[in-house]
């Protein structure tokens, strides 16, 4: 009677303690097993680049790519099913976009830039003195520019963007090595936005780093819900002075021009030389992550601000003056709720953390707020650039895969599943029963901190043994549902 007390109380603590616990799960109905691989077009590529991929409805997966065909570059767009299968349907019936000339204008051996999607799923794709739009069913925009093409003034050196946000087009134009930076916004028809920035449709986000003459390694722009920015340039000097490295910032609002009293720059960051990582506009306040060195000691110590939208620091933020255990952050993407998904490397190790709205670590996500993703037991590697659709994350892989994990209740005891099978009993001894099952199915066993314990073969009706399981509390994932139960 006692041992049945006890482990009614152990039961009655763990699902209190744990309820609302959340973790990681691979979406093993997404491509094989969770990881997509694009099946390519038949074409004769020699080599390629990727340049973005987008997460749509139903799963399906744009990709875009800068690729070598024969002896020319051009770009190529695709669109795979959930399964990985090329989608027939887009610029039916090749199921892909070869974009080599467009109202004779030859497309090909251009400087691509990265492409951008918009809320309608059209797609910008930018060239150093050239952007054309496609629909959402792959076809050419004629509406845009002259038959779905516009050309622009080249510029001859340094990088080009394009940049999309609530519907307006944003063409980047900047040289690293001089403060010849532009920022161009768009009508929707492609041409030039006049009455935008400092006239001619130009504005000028320059400034000014250090006294003297700096090697700019990162530049980004922010968008807030307004249409204003921050611009973010991140540089190292030439070997001058006292200073390594310096980050900087500057505001913009919504009509183009810079609000002078709002910038940053190292005084704002600490004691030392800030390198920039990952950053994100959330709420419309800044958010930076950083590393900073200490020449003296020669340590680096890992940071993560909150500014608001005059760029002042936003005390309420929890990780201002916290030095970080590890790297923060590689890249950063929005999560449910408020709250922000944070990925970082260290020690060969990739991990996700969610972050609260107020800064701190989410202890409803795997108890820590953090997840370490070989514990997925995949044998893959993730990549920085990873989206987030709903309640699932998306990271890009080698060789052009894409990994699907589902964010699941992890410690509680109640089906969750999305379809009518029955798993009993709850708690299990030795055997663990299934019903409903319309066919033979794969069944895999996920510890509570996602790793991959087992897989079966279950029949309808059938049962699998999990006597050699330690006690505890598991996941099981079938047909891309997810079930939990305790093992005694």
């Amino acid at each position: 009677m006692k041992k049945l007390v006890t482990l009614f109380l152990f039961l009655l603590i763990a699902n209190f303690s744990f309820a609302q616990q959340e973790t990681l799960a691979v979406d093993t109905s997404f491509g094989s097993d969770g990881i997509l691989t694009p099946e390519l077009p038949d074409l004769n590529i020699t080599d390629m680049m990727l340049k973005g991929f987008y997460i749509l409805e139903n799963d399906k997966v744009l990709f875009v790519f800068d690729v070598e065909i024969s002896n020319y570059s051009t770009y190529l767009i695709f669109r795979c099913n959930s399964d990985g299968s090329l989608d027939n349907t887009y610029n039916s019936p090749s199921g892909y976009v070869q974009l080599e000339e467009i109202n004779d204008i030859d497309l090909r051996n251009k400087v691509t830039t990265n492409p951008a999607l918009t809320e309608e799923n059209d797609l910008i794709l930018g060239y150093r003195d050239a952007i054309c739009k496609l629909n959402a069913d792959g076809n050419v925009d004629t509406s845009f520019g002259e038959a779905g093409v516009r050309t622009y003034e080249p510029f001859p050196e340094g990088m080009l963007s394009i940049i999309e946000n609530n519907g307006s087009i944003y063409r980047v134009i900047a040289n690293f090595i001089s403060d010849n930076r532009k920022f161009q916004k768009l009508l929707s028809n492609g041409d030039i936005d006049e009455e935008y920035g400092s006239g001619g449709g130009y504005t000028s986000p320059v400034i000014s780093i250090t006294n003297y003459d700096g090697n700019p390694n990162y530049m980004s722009f922010k968008f807030r819900s307004d249409g204003g920015f921050y611009f973010l340039l991140s540089s190292y000097p030439y070997g001058q002075g006292s200073v390594y490295n310096s980050i900087s910032a500057k505001n913009f609002n919504p009509e183009g021009f810079s609000i002078a009293s709002n910038t940053l720059a190292n005084s704002n960051f600490g004691e030392g030389d800030p390198y920039s990582g990952a950053s994100i506009v959330h709420n419309d306040k800044l958010i930076l992550n950083y590393s900073l060195y200490n020449h003296n000691g020669g340590i680096y110590t890992y940071r993560s601000k909150r500014f608001n939208s005059d760029l002042s620091l936003d005390e309420t933020y929890g990780f201002n003056e916290t030095h970080l255990d590890f790297p923060f952050a590689l890249s950063v993407n929005n999560a449910n709720d408020n709250k922000l998904w944070f990925f970082s490397e260290y020690n060969d190790e990739k991990i996700i953390s969610r972050i609260n709205e107020n800064g701190t670590f989410d202890t409803g996500f795997s108890g820590n707020g953090t997840f370490t993703l070989s514990n997925l037991g995949l044998g893959v590697n993730f990549n920085p650039g990873f989206k987030v659709k709903d309640n699932s994350l998306y990271f890009p892989s080698d060789n052009f895969t894409i990994v699907k994990l589902n964010v699941i209740e992890n410690l509680s005891t109640q089906d969750i599943g999305k379809k009518d099978v029955k798993i009993y009993p709850n708690p299990a001894t030795d055997k663990l029963y299934f019903e409903n099952l319309e066919k033979p199915s794969t069944v895999k066993i996920l510890n509570a901190e996602g790793k991959f314990i087992m897989e079966k073969t279950v029949e309808p009706k059938g049962f699998i043994d999990i006597s050699a399981l330690p006690k505890g509390v598991y996941v099981v994932i079938l047909d891309g549902s997810s079930y939990k139960f305790i093992k005694n």
